[in-house]
C-alpha cells in the first residue's frame, strides 16, 4: 500500500501521478471499445456467411417494417464509427496535452519577460550601450505581445478541446452500446427467420 503523502511537494506529486494514471486507464477503455467494436464486426460477418450458406434469401425477409440487412448495416455503422473514434481518442487526447504544454511554454517566458522589465538586474547590463539595452528592451515587450497573443489563440484551442473531448468520449460508448444492441437484433431476428427457426 502506498504510503500517504506528508508534504505538499509529496501531495502534487501523488495526485499527478493518480491523474496520469486516470489518463492512461480512460484511454485503454476506449481503445478496447474500438477492439471489440472490430471483433463484432468480424463475427458478424462470419455468422452472415453462415447464413447465407442455409438460405440466401433470409435477408431480404422483413421485420418491424424493416428488412433484416438493414439492421446489420447500421450496426457496422455505429461499430465502424465506434471504432475509429475509440482509436482517435488517444490521438487527441495527445493533441491536448501538446497544446496544453505549449501554453504553459507561452506562459512561463511572457512572465520571465514581464520580470526581466519590471525588475532589471544591473550586472545584465554590463557592457551593453544605451542603444542595445533600448534594442532589447523594445524586443522584449514586443515578444511578451507576440506570446500572449499565440496564447490567447492557443487557449480558445483548449477550449474547444475540452468541449469536444467529452463529445467524443459519450459518442464513442453510445455508438458502441448501439451497435451492439442492432448486431443482437439482427442474430436474433435472423436466427427465428432460418430454416425451421433453427440455425
Amino acid at each position: 500500500m502506498a504510503r500517504e503523502p506528508r508534504t505538499l511537494e509529496e501531495a502534487a506529486d501523488y495526485y499527478s501521478k493518480a491523474n496520469d494514471e486516470m489518463q492512461v486507464a480512460r484511454i485503454t477503455f476506449y481503445e478496447k471499445i474500438a477492439l471489440y467494436s472490430g471483433a463484432i464486426i468480424s463475427l458478424s460477418i462470419t455468422f452472415i456467411g453462415y447464413l447465407i450458406s442455409k438460405d440466401p434469401s433470409i435477408f431480404l425477409r422483413v421485420e418491424f417494417g424493416i428488412p433484416l440487412y438493414v439492421f446489420i448495416f447500421f450496426a457496422w455503422g455505429f461499430l465502424a464509427t465506434s471504432l475509429f473514434a475509440g482509436i482517435y481518442i488517444r490521438l487527441f487526447h495527445a493533441q491536448r496535452l501538446s497544446r496544453m504544454l505549449h501554453v504553459r511554454w507561452l506562459r512561463f517566458r511572457i512572465e520571465t519577460g514581464e520580470r526581466f522589465l519590471e525588475e532589471p538586474n544591473e550586472e545584465d547590463w554590463v557592457g551593453f550601450t544605451d542603444d542595445e539595452m533600448t534594442a532589447i528592451d523594445q524586443h522584449t515587450r514586443e515578444m511578451i505581445v507576440s506570446y500572449s497573443g499565440i496564447e490567447a489563440s492557443s487557449k480558445r484551442v483548449l477550449v474547444i478541446y475540452d468541449f469536444i473531448g467529452p463529445l467524443l468520449r459519450i459518442s464513442t460508448v453510445a455508438l458502441f452500446m448501439v451497435g451492439c444492441i442492432l448486431t443482437l437484433v439482427f442474430v436474433a431476428l435472423s436466427t427465428l427467420n432460418s430454416v425451421g427457426g433453427v440455425i
